[in-house]
């Protein structure tokens, strides 16, 4: 299975090339749906696993890598409990102040709040998921990153910090194919770490489906935000793979934006 590290350039292109692709009906579009502007600053992508189906919204931007901000705490989390840096989805967590004392941008829930593993991961904690990554240190990481094929798998840029606007850079369709993996253990990893990450990812069970997400969004320039928004559904017909980015000035309808298009995205699908 990790002989995948080799082979995944062709993977991917048999991947594309076997799949169905589908565009938006624009009957359907919004007008305010700015992922089908032509400015191609949004991408959204879904893979349905039983129908071999993958929409893709602004293909180019889909294959163009960005800072992956708070999403790699999909991947962050499910390496602190490989490596025993973290036990559980219940094991309290703490902030080291002496490291990352309270700034004036921090969300007030950060500092405020008890944290365990999943309130963290909900809450996007950063200065907690900077001591976790501190923990499991360069050489691990670095390994675990090779291990999934994630993105360029750069850490140069600070063991606490790389994924925030940094040197790690991942494409949406690479948050597909790691996403699919992860599902389907691809990287043989514990069955308890991967129980553990479903029970923090999850974001909604209306019964119809189950959500499992993550957000994020980093600032990479003074009027411009990378927001993410990339998961899985659960439903009666199997498990669909998406991936959103976004770049906007930072505002409170980017913020909205980042999960009501994607979410919108998968209505229209007929998935949610």
């Amino acid at each position: 299975m990790n002989t995948l590290k080799n082979i995944l350039p062709l993977l991917i292109l048999l991947f594309l090339q076997a799949c169905t692709f589908t565009k938006p009906d624009a009957n359907t579009a919004s007008e305010t749906d700015i992922c089908a502007a032509t400015s191609n600053n949004c991408t959204f992508v879904v893979f349905s696993e039983s129908s071999d189906k993958l929409l893709i919204i602004n293909e180019a931007r889909a294959r163009q890598a960005f800072t992956p901000a708070s999403t790699f705490k999909i991947a962050n989390s499910l390496i602190a409990l490989e490596t025993s840096t973290i036990t559980d989805a219940k094991q309290i967590l703490a902030i080291d102040y002496e490291l990352y004392p309270i700034e004036d941008w921090w969300q007030s829930s950060w500092s405020s709040e008890r944290h365990d593993l999943r309130s963290a991961f909900q809450n996007s904690v950063l200065p907690i998921y900077r001591g976790i990554a501190s923990q499991i240190g360069a050489p691990r990481m670095s390994e675990y990153l090779a291990r999934f094929n994630y993105g360029n798998q750069d850490i140069t840029s600070g063991i606490d910090y790389f994924w925030v606007n940094g040197s790690l850079k991942i494409s949406a369709l690479e948050q597909i194919r790691f996403l699919q993996n992860i599902y389907h253990n691809e990287y043989s990893l514990q069955e308890e770490s991967l129980q553990t990450l479903k029970e923090i990812m999850l974001a909604d069970d209306t019964g119809a489906y189950k959500l499992y997400a993550k957000t994020g969004a980093a600032l990479i320039d003074e009027g411009t935000v990378i927001a993410w928004y990339v998961g899985f559904i659960e439903n009666q017909d199997g498990v669909h793979y998406f991936a959103f980015n976004l770049q906007a000035p930072p505002s409170p309808e980017t913020a909205l934006a980042r999960t009501q298009l994607p979410l919108n995205y998968l209505t229209q699908a007929g998935i949610i």
